[in-house]
């Protein structure tokens, strides 16, 4: 089989800028323990936690997504993949907010 090299998909493009703003979010999530007063006696617990679902999140990602591209043989499917995960993130989170 030849690898046929193709050009990186806008979709991809739009994804890694979507990375960057993301970051704004974690600074966001690690002040809220401290922002708010029932839960500064926990700031490191919570702060902890935050990371802690950063970083599994970090660590399982690419194998999932390097699982589905060699499965498939295509990109589309994970990018289709992050797609369905950040709309079910969006759904249980909104339905979280008061």
């Amino acid at each position: 089989s030849t690898y046929r090299h193709t050009r990186l998909p806008p979709c991809l493009l739009l994804l890694v800028a979507a990375g960057f703003a993301m970051e704004g979010i974690l600074v966001i999530a690690l002040v809220v323990a401290v922002r708010h007063p029932h839960l500064s006696p926990y700031a490191g617990t919570v702060t902890g936690h935050t990371s802690l679902a950063a970083g599994v999140g970090h660590l399982v990602m690419p194998v999932v997504l390097g699982l589905l591209i060699d499965t498939t043989g295509t990109y589309s499917a994970s990018l289709v993949f992050v797609a369905l995960l950040a709309a079910i993130v969006y759904v249980l989170g909104s339905r979280a907010m008061p």
